[in-house]
């Protein structure tokens, strides 16, 4: 895959070569054993830290997972939801994510493994998404049917579920799991608001007689202990050790020289397109990925490349999701909407247009997107801007 970047040597500042890794597999008897048999159906095999999660949280824990992206955090939950559901049907979960388009995708996710989980054992878990998009009268009917698994964001806890407690008590009254995903994202100005929501959430939970476990996920987080138990004030057990298996990978720095930053990322385009290589070049604004759609306009490359953008329609985002996974669309120029975990299918590789301003946590979680089949190899690079963080990092490569 290298010799895509072997015209533009020239331009190449750092090139590291990381070697392919083996899975490491463990096996786990659930409470119910149909669930065993919804694993096996799924056609999957539980990786160690998967386990080592499940023994934690099914001896009481609250759980942080810190395992790289596509390492199957979610499953943890599922699973254990799933099983639990069979053993104490009347118990509630509330899934929190911060984004409504992460929530769509998750919800997918949650429905398809629901199906088998119907087949399997003829029960069915009713879960319903409750965010900004879902009309009123659709609120209402969710408090009338009162789902087993909700799916919601911080926001929507603080201003609908917290502010009208009567109406959500069948599901704060009976809370078994609460699940928060992307945790790192709850820093700075926003961390402090969402410390403050989710102590509110735990104080009204406990008014109820209710002490749920706590099963947090981040890709990025360096000190998930210190960081959950500060901001949720609880005790957790950590799990860092990854043992899913990874792809050779490579990391590419490059710093326009002969060419400049556009002509340097169409090229890099035109080079991915023209081998058949999904990609995702990230952007830390619309306008960037505007641009270089403009320079692209008289390229090959410009038949199989579109922008990706948090504020497009609900409709065209799945649209452009679609046809990406069908590999109809080979390149995205996206900001960060396609940062957290939405599945848009499997890719190769992740250019990065400088390093982002909210530092690694955005930067490793955007490099996790590529290399999800063990199989084949992936590349992240990174184009580096005329910026003192660029240039830090140019010099303190280890430090990425």
């Amino acid at each position: 895959m290298m010799e895509i970047f072997k015209e533009l040597e020239s331009e190449i500042v750092t090139l590291r070569e990381f070697k392919a890794k083996e899975g490491i597999y463990d096996a786990f008897e659930f409470k119910n054993s149909e669930i065993n048999r919804l694993v096996e159906e799924m056609g999957f095999k539980l990786y160690k830290h998967q386990v080592d999660a499940l023994k934690a949280l099914y001896s009481g824990e609250n759980i942080v997972v810190t395992t790289p992206t596509a390492s199957g955090k979610s499953e943890i939950f599922r699973l254990a939801i799933f099983d639990n559901y069979l053993s104490n049907p009347q118990d509630t979960y509330l899934l929190v994510y911060p984004t409504r388009a992460l929530i769509n995708n998750q919800y997918e996710k949650f429905s398809v493994e629901n199906f088998r989980f119907f087949q399997i054992t003829g029960k069915m878990i009713n879960a319903r998404i409750l965010t900004g998009d879902v009309e009123w009268s659709e609120r209402r009917k969710l408090i009338r049917e009162k789902p087993r698994v909700v799916f919601t964001t911080p926001d929507m806890l603080h201003y609908n579920v917290l502010r009208s407690r009567k109406d959500y008590e069948w599901l704060l009254r009976n809370v078994r799991y609460l699940v928060v995903d992307e945790l790192h994202i709850y820093r700075g100005v926003f961390g402090t608001n969402a410390v403050y929501l989710f102590r509110r959430l735990l104080k009204a939970l406990e008014r109820y007689g209710r002490r749920p476990q706590i099963i947090a996920l981040s890709a990025t987080l360096r000190n998930p202990k210190e960081f959950a138990e500060t901001f949720f004030g609880k005790p957790f057990k950590p799990i860092t050790k990854p043992a899913n298996p990874f792809p050779k990978r490579y990391l590419v720095m490059l710093e326009p020289r002969r060419l400049n930053e556009m002509q340097l990322l169409r090229a890099i385009v035109e080079k991915l397109a023209e081998k058949g290589i999904k990609t995702l070049v990230f952007f830390d604004s619309r306008k960037g990925t505007e641009k270089l759609m403009r320079f692209l306009l008289t390229s090959p490359a410009v038949y199989k490349t579109t922008t990706y953008k948090g504020t497009l329609p609900k409709n065209v985002r799945w649209e452009i999701e679609k046809d990406f996974k069908e590999g109809k669309l080979l390149v995205l120029l996206t900001t960060n909407a396609l940062e957290l975990g939405i599945d848009i299918g499997d890719l190769d590789a992740v250019i990065n247009y400088g390093i982002p301003p909210d530092g690694l946590f955005s930067l490793i979680q955007r490099f996790g997107r590529a290399g999800r089949k063990r199989e084949r190899e992936a590349i992240n690079a990174i184009v580096l801007r005329k910026n003192g963080l660029d240039y830090y990092y140019k010099e303190h490569v280890d430090e990425l």
